[in-house]
């Protein structure tokens, strides 16, 4: 009798709806609406994922597009301050140069409010734009306005002041389209340099600033005033015969 209880036990585990070789592990099956709750709780949190990634975007854009205009605001801010200072530096470069100084005399009269960043270009665009020759070059010599510009160039920033200078005279002859002599063929613009040069207004370190400078986009004419003054910075660039004599005494 005792193999048809132990049959019978047999039978009645195999008949409580999980396999005898199945063991007691598996686990009890999700209802529909389990695995539907589950799917929608897991679509849920994707979905709020998504709009808290979309937000942080939008917040990240909104931050962005604030600092960019401010930044906008503040160069604007900046180059009406630039214009506004530059206007008045040119009111007060006009009014000296009307007064018709020339020599010692117009180092005397450069007021306070010219010797600043500035005032040099101011200078010599009122010098270059009341010239009744447009490509003149008596202007910077001695006894006309060579003494002032030097002395308005000394000290702190001096290279800078005089690259203020070549500026002025870019901006002028970049205006009458940088002429050349008829006969010669020769830019006028780099007979301007030799002629700053030669009077002591702007010197090699003045050149190189100007030359080399690369935040100069903005003032017309950078590009053919280096092809036409190429001759003028070989001839710069070409070591003295002191400096060739120091150079030979160093390898004796």
């Amino acid at each position: 009798g005792g193999f048809a209880d132990r049959d019978g036990f047999r039978e009645q585990r195999g008949s409580n709806g999980y396999a005898p070789d199945q063991g007691m592990r598996s686990a009890p099956r999700k209802s529909p609406e389990e695995i539907a709750a589950e799917k929608a709780a897991e679509e849920e949190a994707k979905a709020a994922k998504k709009k808290a990634e979309e937000e942080a975007k939008a917040a990240k854009a909104a931050e962005k597009k604030k600092a960019e205009e401010e930044a906008a605001a503040a160069k604007a801010a900046a180059d009406a301050a630039q214009a506004e200072a530059a206007a008045a530096l040119k009111v007060e470069a006009d009014k000296l140069i009307a007064a018709g100084k020339v020599g010692d005399d117009l180092v005397a009269a450069v007021p306070d409010a010219l010797k600043v960043e500035g005032g040099v270009r101011a200078v010599v665009d009122a010098v270059l734009a009341a010239l009744e020759e447009a490509t003149s070059r008596d202007w910077c010599t001695k006894g006309q306005y060579a003494e002032a510009l030097i002395a308005m160039c000394k000290g702190k920033g001096g290279k800078k002041k005089q690259a203020e200078i070549l500026y002025a005279c870019q901006v002028h002859y970049d205006g009458l389209g940088f002429p050349k002599e008829e006969e010669t063929k020769k830019s006028f613009f780099q007979k301007m340099l030799f002629a700053l040069y030669n009077a002591d207004v702007v010197e090699d370190d003045g050149f190189d600033e100007w030359r080399n400078a690369d935040d100069d986009e903005h003032i017309p004419g950078k590009m053919t005033a280096l092809v036409q003054s190429n001759q003028f910075f070989e001839w710069l660039d070409e070591p003295s015969e002191e400096e060739e004599e120091d150079e030979e005494s160093d390898e004796e």
